[in-house]
């Protein structure tokens, strides 16, 4: 008799992240349904069109084994009222339609595993930042204790929760996309004075920490998705532009950045020196810890 199939829903699965995670999950013999507005690019799954800060119908999650939230709308923009509730919205909102929607489903999944971020730490220096560590006090601080607490409320339910406090994501794509854009006419964006902690992970790895989440069930509370080695943004630049390429490095200052993008600005100019300290005690490997490691086969692989 053929072993059933697990079914596992992705909301905001349509974006750079959740489509990663449902090309792996399928491969790995997962049933995977997608909920965004958007429909996903792998025509293996289920669709459901559905604006997730809206209330949700329950029936679209019945029998799942797992609930996985990657949805929201990307930070780094002008502070205006309208996006900030946006981006609020989109997480906040979101995540807390998903727990009610989970409540009224006949069948309630076993883990419910929500996307978080370190900007969670907020401005630390050159404090060593684990699970542990106390958030900060900033908006983007503010904004992820407020969606890790909406996450967590479907433990009520009898059911494992886990936010993932995911550092700047790496790989095609992503931040190295934007970054990149740069590159190819010269120029290398410093952003504060470069001496901040910069946390990082694989596109990859940020996916096997999905399923790493989704399969141990000794994982639950927040979870950092970062490398146990996280750099100076100097040094990140360094490896991002060769020396030996010509490139003319712009310094934007933190102020001119704060009178730009206000609050959102934390997301580049914070120090972060975030671990994956409960990642490490249970023995998650890394495909890449360092810098080093990625852009040598990054380089190789994008030529």
């Amino acid at each position: 008799m053929e072993k059933e199939q697990k079914k596992v829903v992705i909301c905001g699965g349509s974006g750079f992240i959740g489509t990663h995670l449902t090309d792996a999950l399928i491969k790995d013999g997962y049933k995977v349904s997608v909920i965004d507005l958007f429909p996903p690019k792998n025509k293996n799954v289920g669709f459901f069109k559905a604006n997730l800060t809206q209330t949700l119908d329950p029936n679209n999650f019945d029998g799942a084994y797992a609930v996985i939230n990657v949805s929201g709308k990307n930070i780094l923009t002008f502070p205006t009222k309208k996006n900030k509730y946006a981006i609020y919205n989109s997480r906040i909102l979101t995540t807390r339609n998903i727990v009610e929607a989970l409540k009224k489903t006949k069948k309630r999944p076993v883990v419910f595993i929500s996307a978080s971020a370190i900007g969670y730490y907020g401005e630390r220096g050159d404090e060593v930042l684990t699970e542990e560590s106390s958030s900060g006090g900033d908006f983007i601080s503010n904004l992820c204790a407020d969606w890790e607490r909406e996450g967590k409320k479907a433990e009520v339910l009898g059911i494992r929760s886990v936010q993932i406090r995911t550092a700047p994501v790496l790989g095609e794509g992503g931040l190295l996309k934007k970054l990149s854009t740069f590159l190819k006419f010269g120029i290398c964006l410093q952003f504060g004075n470069g001496k901040q902690w910069f946390s990082w992970i694989y596109i990859e790895d940020l996916v096997e920490v999905y399923q790493f989440a989704l399969e141990n069930n000794l994982i639950l509370g927040p979870l950092n998705a970062s490398t146990e080695n996280p750099a100076r943004y100097k040094e990140f630049l360094l490896f991002l532009y060769p020396k030996k390429r010509f490139t003319l490095k712009i310094p934007i200052p933190k102020l001119v950045l704060r009178i730009v993008f206000g609050e959102m600005a934390s997301v580049v100019v914070s120090s972060e020196r975030a671990l994956p300290q409960k990642l490490l005690r249970h023995k998650f490997s890394f495909q890449y810890p360092t810098l080093d490691a990625f852009f040598q086969d990054f380089r190789e692989s994008t030529g």
